[in-house]
């Protein structure tokens, strides 16, 4: 994909308007990202999370 989606659903609209207000400080980092991941769902766009573990379990491979 090089371009989102046209059609922007009510997700986009609150996660274009939540990177203004964190440029501003008036929204929070963990507020953005939420609101960002809930409009690429919305527009159909895989998303893949990671969640550290703060190196508590040795790095391993899943078959």
């Amino acid at each position: 994909m090089i371009e989102w989606p046209l059609d922007d659903g009510e997700e986009y609209v609150a996660a274009v308007k939540a990177c203004a207000d964190a440029i501003t400080g008036q929204a929070g980092m963990d507020e953005l990202r939420d609101l960002l991941l809930s409009a690429a769902r919305e527009a159909g766009i895989v998303v893949l999370s990671v969640i550290a573990d703060g190196g508590k379990t040795a790095p391993h491979m899943a078959a």
